[in-house]
């Protein structure tokens, strides 16, 4: 699969062709329409500047710099009131913990010491 039209390959792809012409002029590579043929290098070409401008980062990765999680729990309580009754509260306890990694905290400590 050396060389194809861009027709072919926005078929591959499952992408309407003007798509990714725009795409294509975007990533620099030059093509006059959709019968023009695209090499390896371009496709490849076209992946890493897909790559940059959708956040995917320097090394390529997809992991998150960073991860929050949400829980709740739920439980009741029972509370005795001075007539002798007894009523159930319902309790609800949200928790948010926001987890970073470590070479963007050290990141941003770098840029804060460089500014002082």
């Amino acid at each position: 699969m050396a060389e194809v039209t861009v027709a072919q390959f926005a078929e591959v792809l499952k992408v309407p062709v003007d798509r990714l012409l725009v795409q294509l002029d975007q990533a620099g590579i030059r093509v006059n329409g959709p019968d023009d043929h695209i090499s390896d290098d371009a496709k490849l070409e076209l992946l890493t500047h897909l790559r940059r401008s959708h956040g995917a980062g320097k090394d390529g990765d997809a992991a998150p710099r960073r991860i929050t999680l949400k829980r709740k729990t739920q439980s009741e309580l029972k509370l005795s009131s001075v007539q002798g009754r007894s009523r159930t509260v319902s309790v609800e306890v949200r928790t948010k913990r926001t987890y970073i990694k470590r070479d963007v905290l050290e990141e941003q400590a770098r840029k804060q010491t460089d500014e002082l």
